[in-house]
């Protein structure tokens, strides 16, 4: 029995020496327990090993110095925040990744040293993809955001600027877009024509469109109706408009009713009638007035949220 329970020790420890050691069974060089990987540190030390600097996922005020850097997913830029990378700098992006541009964006490159935004290099990829026709999906502009190119470098990308902001929010001054399978420039949904994979500098009110209905003033300050309200103001205006709609009628009700109890007053005879009659109409008429007063506050209310 003794030996029995030691015969099983030892295959116990040779199971887990395979398992800890996947030298011995031919697998990476590192043991990972996918529930205990973290996505950004195994991401950042491999990408250290490439040379390489990995972005956060989300960026906030600040330069960053010539060197080259990994984007992997979604690299947002919130609203109030300004990232800047100097001449020289290359950022690398995974396949599928893109930058959100919710605040401010300067790449300022030299004409000796762009700045590089461009899909990695397949060797260079942390899971090493089959294909090698490899796309990342551009830099994309939200209402709020600004973007100041200079001297700049974008390759390889499904679009190449795709703006939700107004023409005048965006400078770019001697650039490039190169190998855009899809668009490389668009503006409030308006896709701009032009030779992008030749330097370029953006001006706002020369532009083409694809559609040939659009103008540069269409582009070049955001349109009013595209501002939708939110849905706490749509809330607001239907209740004030449920407000004057419910006081407007309550106030023609007892102004009538006032009316009535008036007419009834002078035609009646009888002193205890005269008293209640007086009675209900000032009751009726003070309320007629009241609601005319919460029914003009009502309109003067919902006018106000369309001014402003």
């Amino acid at each position: 029995m003794t030996k029995i329970l030691k015969g099983i020790q030892i295959f116990f420890w040779l199971f887990l020496t395979v398992i800890h050691n996947p030298e011995a069974a031919g697998k990476d060089n590192v043991w990972k327990d996918p529930g205990d990987i973290d996505r950004t540190t195994v991401l950042s030390q491999h990408y250290l090993s490439k040379g390489m600097r990995l972005l956060k996922d989300t960026l906030i005020t600040g330069t960053y110095l010539s060197d080259k850097y990994v984007a992997s997913g979604k690299v947002v830029i919130p609203e109030g925040q300004t990232v800047t990378f100097e001449e020289g700098t290359i950022i690398f992006f995974e396949p599928k990744s893109q930058i959100d541009v919710n605040g401010t964006l300067v790449s300022k490159g030299t004409t000796s040293k762009l700045v590089r935004f461009q899909i990695a290099n397949k060797n260079d990829l942390y899971i090493e993809p089959e294909s090698s026709d490899l796309e990342w999906n551009g830099i994309y502009i939200g209402e709020t955001g600004k973007l100041i190119f200079e001297n700049v470098l974008i390759m390889n990308a499904v679009n190449g600027i795709t703006s939700k902001a107004p023409c005048n929010s965006i400078s770019i001054q001697q650039s490039t877009l190169m190998r855009i399978s899809q668009t490389p420039l668009t503006i409030l949904g308006n896709a701009v024509q032009g030779s992008y994979d030749h330097l370029f500098s953006l001006n706002c009110l020369k532009l083409k469109f694809a559609n040939t209905k659009s103008t540069p003033e269409t582009v070049l300050t955001k349109p009013a109706s595209s501002t939708k309200p939110s849905n706490s103001r749509l809330v607001f205006r239907w209740t004030l408009n449920g407000v004057a709609a419910i006081g407007a009628g309550l106030t023609v009700y007892e102004y009538l009713a006032a009316q009535d109890y008036k007419n009834k007053y002078h035609s009646a005879t009888n002193p205890g009638l005269l008293s209640d009659y007086n009675s209900k109409y000032k009751t009726s008429s003070n309320t007629s007035t009241a609601c005319m007063i919460v029914t003009g506050a009502a309109l003067i209310g919902l006018g106000v949220t369309f001014l402003f």
